[in-house]
């Protein structure tokens, strides 16, 4: 994910990256001379804060383990930084709150890295929906089925399970469809990979929600897709349904007497959100340069979001329905 935003980050005519710090020293040394002379390397996020006046640093992207993300994000907002975060903030809501609360008291924006929210294809959705064109809003409907099974299974022993590493992007995507939070959650999984199951932890999972406005939602998940990266949101309404379809390499159809046969979907979510990561990091440079003031997830987005996690992981714990308490 470094990579991913720091290759956006370079394409930005408003930004310039002064720094690179990585645990794995020689690691930040290599990529600090492909930016360039001006880019310096460090060991540790605290160590490059400490020459901060040397730097003139104003934001930072954090894409540390999960298990650091707290401690950097602090380090940073304290040090008068704005800050971007991969997901999750943290693993518990008071770790969320803390993270925010510290924002709002320094005046600083902190952005959790959602990608899917810049995705011109669920924004246009959205903003298909909203305009009423199709009517009332009926069910939603969020896939994605993972290809290839990119993690390891030392990184799935600590992911905090499928739903908090995983489905926590589509409970986003259906909040941000719906406009709403959930009243309940009712999640059930199963394990056909053996050394997940061992974790244990689920690579197939189902999750149904039921909104205050009495709409449902609905959630498929999958570790694995083998026909390609599989990420489609549906949504029905009175008057007709909106799709939002995968990404594919090009719109070719070959037709013969065996039938039709087109392009799969993008290979895995580097390819599928190419433009959207980018949007993310420019809305995150615009922030820091104070030409955007709001940030597109907000502190309630990630405390909400983290108490729909607890709640459905819970319910696929218990195997029951499940209300859902803010």
């Amino acid at each position: 994910m470094g990579e991913i935003h720091l290759k956006n980050i370079l394409s930005n005519p408003h930004v310039s990256v002064v720094a690179v710090a990585d645990a794995i020293f020689p690691k930040a040394q290599e990529t600090a001379a492909s930016v360039g002379s001006h880019c310096k390397a460090y060991d540790s996020l605290s160590n490059l804060l400490k020459e901060d006046n040397t730097l003139n640093l104003q934001g930072v992207v954090i894409t540390t383990p999960t298990a650091f993300h707290g401690q950097n994000i602090k380090e940073a907002l304290k040090a008068g930084k704005y800050v971007m975060c991969e997901k999750p903030i943290s693993n518990s809501l008071e770790g969320v709150d803390e993270c925010y609360n510290l924002a709002k008291e320094k005046g600083l924006h902190l952005l959790c890295g959602f990608q899917r929210r810049y995705d011109p294809n669920f924004t246009k959705l959205k903003t298909v929906l909203d305009s009423g064109k199709v009517g009332k809003l009926l069910k939603v409907r969020s896939i994605s089925r993972d290809n290839p099974l990119h993690v390891s299974i030392d990184y799935l022993r600590v992911s905090g399970g499928i739903i908090f590493d995983c489905s926590v992007h589509d409970i986003d995507m259906i909040r941000y469809v719906t406009g709403e939070d959930p009243e309940s959650v009712y999640a059930i999984g199963s394990a056909f990979n053996p050394q997940i199951g061992a974790i244990p932890d689920h690579d197939q999972l189902e999750m149904v929600f039921k909104f205050p406005s009495g709409v449902i939602g609905a959630i498929d998940i999958s570790r694995n897709a083998a026909y390609g990266y599989d990420q489609r949101i549906e949504v029905l309404t009175h008057q007709g349904s909106i799709v939002a379809d995968n990404q594919k390499a090009s719109t070719l159809v070959v037709g013969s007497i065996d039938g039709f046969l087109s392009e799969p979907p993008a290979l895995s979510f580097p390819q599928r959100y190419v433009e959207a990561y980018r949007t993310e990091i420019y809305h995150f440079v615009d922030l820091v340069r104070g030409v955007e003031k709001i940030p597109r997830l907000t502190h309630k987005d990630l405390h909400n979001l983290t108490v729909i996690v607890k709640t459905a992981q819970q319910s696929l714990k218990e195997g029951i329905p499940l209300p859902i308490k803010y």
